[in-house]
């Protein structure tokens, strides 16, 4: 499976998926892309998951009408080292 990984997600995280094309959304030239587009994005390119860890994604999309698997992957930091220390994390 071809998976994305949202913004905020450490690429490092793509060497724990071994078996599954790892692509992110800097390297798709989509981290400027407004709120909920990357999901869209990601479904019209051909991905099949988007891991993220943007909570109000359910919010900015309906998730269930696209062919997109979305994994949010939950932390406890919130505030400005929100993506510090999940890349530590990692």
């Amino acid at each position: 499976m071809n998976i994305l990984l949202d913004q905020c997600v450490p690429a490092r995280l793509g060497a724990l998926l071994g078996g599954h094309g790892v692509r992110t959304a800097r390297l798709e030239a989509w981290d400027d892309l407004g709120n909920g587009r990357p999901l869209s994005a990601t479904a019209e390119a051909g991905f099949g998951a988007l891991i993220t860890l943007d909570r109000g994604i359910r919010h900015q999309q309906n998730v269930k009408v696209l062919p997109v698997l979305v994994v949010l992957v939950l932390t406890r930091v919130r505030g400005l080292t929100y993506c510090g220390s999940v890349c530590r994390a990692f």
